[in-house]
């Protein structure tokens, strides 16, 4: 479960992605923490939609917003937004990099934290609770890393590693979240078994 932030209203979050599947996974997890959530492809609808939502009494308590947007980019969105609903709202910028460059930055813009990419469910609350100021419960963590296992449970992954360390431990930990895991030595192998008739049975490929 999540903290009620608004008083007698469920908890607004709009999700700001040019990947159509990122906004419907976030969108996803956000609505089974009990949230309200919408999104949008583009960062200047999404500074409409922030105006146009506080013009109506029902703005968002939350904005996470990809950092690389093909319009604008998720630091002048996010600036954008802060100027325009106050400081009430808080505002995660979701990346699949380093983010230690750009987080002065992103501060001075408005951005209260930021969650990395590919976003899962624990990641996801966590980080909410943290901009909030709130750390979850260890029952919580302990209910929300089943929901992650039981979405994982039985995909098959085939691994491609050269370390033999780095593949040990990588296989632990897919296997611990419930993964079926192939590994093999190298990018020639690798390609040797997507070649096979049966290469259909992973669901995913890491490299």
């Amino acid at each position: 479960c999540f903290p009620v932030v608004v008083t007698g209203k469920t908890i607004r979050v709009l999700v700001v992605d040019d990947d159509f599947q990122v906004c419907e996974g976030v969108t996803k997890m956000l609505m089974e923490m009990g949230m309200r959530p919408y999104w949008t492809l583009s960062g200047r609808e999404a500074v409409l939609h922030a105006k146009a939502a506080l013009g109506q009494k029902d703005g968002y308590d939350f904005f996470l917003i990809d950092w690389k947007l093909p319009d604008l980019s998720g630091i002048d969105v996010a600036r954008q937004i802060r100027e325009a609903v106050g400081e009430n709202a808080r505002i995660v910028v979701l990346t699949a990099y380093d983010w230690a460059h750009i987080e002065k930055e992103a501060r001075e813009a408005g951005v209260s934290g930021f969650c990395t990419k590919p976003v899962f469910f624990i990641m996801l609350r966590d980080t909410l609770l943290e901009v909030i100021g709130e750390k979850p419960k260890p029952e919580e963590k302990e209910d929300a890393a089943q929901l992650n296992r039981e979405l994982f449970e039985g995909k098959r992954l085939l691994l491609v590693e050269d370390n033999e360390l780095n593949r040990e431990i990588a296989e632990e930990i897919l296997e611990d979240a419930g993964f079926i895991v192939e590994s093999v030595e190298d990018g020639s192998y690798a390609v040797e078994v997507m070649a096979e008739p049966d290469a259909g049975r992973f669901d995913a490929v890491l490299m």
